[in-house]
């Protein structure tokens, strides 16, 4: 059973403590290596994902004890996946296609 969870988030300034979600979703997973310029203009680098369109650049996720943010898009035909970038190519084979509980800051 997948659960949804509030955490607070408390600063020494009052007004910049805030209330954040993180839910669980079932999505598969693949990954790349190619070398690059992503969708927000930067290098490709360990920690970038490419995330659905309906995903806000910046957003933050888990996959396993790995945080990713999301950098850079998928092609339409593959909107609902994750593209979680690798440095090594093998590494990026070995990983292949897997479904995966990710960790979703909203």
């Amino acid at each position: 059973m997948l659960s949804l969870f509030l955490i607070s988030l408390f600063f020494q300034e009052p007004e910049q403590t805030m209330d954040v979600r993180i839910v669980p979703e079932e999505r598969i997973v693949t990954s790349y290596c190619l070398q690059g310029i992503m969708a927000n203009g930067e290098q490709v680098h360990n920690g970038a994902a490419a995330c659905p369109r309906a995903w806000n650049l910046g957003e933050v996720f888990w996959v396993e004890e790995d945080r990713y943010v999301c950098e850079d898009r998928l092609s339409l035909q593959y909107d609902q996946r994750i593209d979680i970038w690798k440095e090594s190519c093998d590494d990026a084979i070995r990983f292949g296609k897997q479904q995966l509980t990710i960790w979703r800051i909203i």
